[in-house]
């Protein structure tokens, strides 16, 4: 089934990474929303463009030399999309490999379908009504991202529809270690997708299925150039551009 923004039911919580939501038409799964590198014109920017961007537009918020600088906002207002970009890099890649049979570690998150949109205003506005009854500083993080600026551009987002996991703390009975799941799932992703992987521990970030499997659902990951791309023949450019190309683009 097609995802699709009719799907997005009601709020549950936010992060780092993005806002999730209940999934109105199947109860088993939730939809995350995430922020993806807004389009000025007809370019969707980079990293480094919207970093320039962000400079120009918060001159005092977002200036490092400026008393009333946000050290904390300014990161998240940045890292937020260059974040979701690798971690939709990985997921689409999972569920890629979910669905042609391949062996990967129990302890990734079942995902289902993903899609890359510009969301309306009046949905994104209808959302940040419903984020605020429950949370206001999860409100403002999603009005900084998608509301500060009316350009559609700026409302540019990731969806992605996944299982949904038991977040109690009071998980009980014959559990795998984190730590043995992690390595897993850490191997995995750096033996198949180059990726190095962290932020596991925080108990936001897993969750366990009905069968009490341990689940990490929300890794922060980053890519690492492969051995070959480290030969002093190609070192640096192609590391630089590599990296620029996976993370900051």
């Amino acid at each position: 089934m097609t995802l699709t923004l009719d799907m997005i039911g009601d709020y549950i919580s936010s992060g780092a990474t993005g806002w999730v939501f209940e999934h109105n038409q199947e109860p088993d799964k939730v939809i995350k929303i995430m922020k993806a590198f807004p389009q000025v014109g007809n370019t969707i920017l980079d990293a480094f463009q919207y970093h320039n961007y962000l400079q120009d537009r918060h001159i005092v918020r977002y200036n490092p030399a400026h008393n009333e600088y946000d050290h904390t906002w300014s990161v998240g207002m940045l890292w937020r999309p260059m974040s979701a970009k690798m971690q939709m890099y990985m997921f689409d890649e999972l569920m890629s490999a979910q669905r042609s049979g391949g062996s990967i570690p129990t302890g990734f998150v079942k995902l289902y379908d993903s899609v890359k949109t510009f969301l309306p205003l009046n949905f994104t506005k209808d959302i940040y009504a419903e984020i605020a009854t429950q949370d206001q500083d999860h409100a403002d993080a999603w009005e900084d991202n998608f509301l500060s600026v009316r350009g559609p551009g700026h409302r540019h987002a990731y969806i992605i529809s996944m299982e949904k996991l038991n977040l109690s703390k009071n998980v009980s009975g014959n559990l795998r270690p984190r730590k043995e799941v992690f390595a897993e799932v850490a191997g995995y992703l750096w033996d198949n997708l180059n990726l190095v992987t962290r932020d596991t521990a925080v108990a936001g970030n897993y969750g366990y299925r009905a069968n009490k499997e341990l689940v990490i659902f929300d890794p922060i990951v980053a890519p690492l150039p492969t051995y070959e791309e480290w030969r002093p023949s190609l070192a640096p450019n192609n590391v630089y551009d590599r990296l620029r190309y996976n993370y900051f683009s």
